[in-house]
């Protein structure tokens, strides 16, 4: 419940920042839950880390997606103490930007965070993350590797089936979300 109110608040704290009032002055203070992430929704830095203006993230939506004006990052991970963002240019082994995600953008198990200026065509992504390392009991934490986004649309760093293992890692890329339904008739799953 508790983790309810803390995210219940951040949404509202998004909501009015986004239509450029105090939190608490509108119609989200009157609503105790809603979500963000509108169509047409614009976004506002609050800070800066490492030369990218940034925000907290919306935690609903897992992997990374486009958002107007950058890119929204989210991912999960049990057990871990930290996490950073490591962005690459395209088909480069070494990152050009480690964006540490601060402890107030993580909501229980969860990391999310909204990077600022981003063109998705120019970079690939992935995670570091810090914690114990105890083989024992399953954790196996190293900061030093590079970990995958589970979430991600598209991965770049393959290699062609039965080649000779390379030292590049798998990276993923943020795709555009620009599907059109009009009539199409959505999946029955």
């Amino acid at each position: 419940m508790k983790r309810n109110l803390v995210v219940g608040k951040l949404i509202q704290q998004m909501e009015a920042e986004a239509a450029g009032r105090e939190p608490g002055q509108g119609p989200e203070s009157r609503r105790r839950f809603r979500k963000p992430g509108r169509i047409g929704q614009i976004y506002k830095p609050t800070a800066e880390i490492s030369g990218f203006k940034v925000r907290p993230g919306n935690f609903e939506i897992n992997g990374a997606t486009e958002v107007q004006g950058g890119v929204n990052f989210t991912i999960s991970s049990i057990g871990a103490t930290s996490c950073e963002l490591c962005l690459f240019k395209r088909h480069q082994d070494n990152p050009y930007a480690v964006i540490k995600i601060p402890d107030e953008y993580r909501i229980g198990m969860v990391y999310s965070i909204m990077v600022f200026g981003l063109i998705i065509e120019d970079f690939e992504y992935c995670y570091r993350f810090d914690g114990p390392y105890d083989p024992e009991k399953g954790l196996l934490f190293d900061k030093t590797k590079l970990v995958l986004d589970p979430y991600a649309r598209a991965v770049a760093g393959q290699r062609p089936w039965g080649a000779a293992k390379t030292a590049t890692t798998y990276k993923a890329r943020v795709v555009h979300n620009d599907f059109k339904w009009d009539d199409t008739a959505f999946p029955r799953t």
